[in-house]
């Protein structure tokens, strides 16, 4: 975790970092995100499959190539606090909430 926002910090500040969340939606969200980046002619970079925890952000960031001029981060929870947790590896300076609702909740 330490590393993968180590590697984020070293990021230009004009690049944008688009954090994505919410209990549903995200990864067509973050899809979407990173195809518009990419039409506008940036070099995106972002969350491959489900890496959207606290070890797969970290490996999302870590694998960043210097040629990328675009983050698109998708951010899931599994735990009280855990969006905190990847928002402050990431520090991402555009964020985007799908929604909001009880989800995955059981009993």
């Amino acid at each position: 975790q330490n590393l993968g926002g180590w590697v984020r910090r070293q990021c230009p500040p004009w690049i944008p970092v688009v954090a994505v969340t919410g209990s549903c939606g995200k990864t067509t969200t973050r899809e979407m995100i990173a195809l518009v980046l990419d039409f506008q002619g940036r070099k995106v970079h972002s969350t491959q499959g489900n890496l959207n925890n606290h070890i797969g952000l970290p490996l999302t960031l870590l694998r960043t190539p210097p040629s990328a001029s675009a983050l698109v981060l998708e951010m899931g929870m599994s735990g009280p606090g855990e969006i905190h947790t990847l928002a402050q590896i990431a520090t991402p300076n555009v964020r985007v909430i799908t929604n909001v609702a009880a989800a995955h909740t059981e009993g």
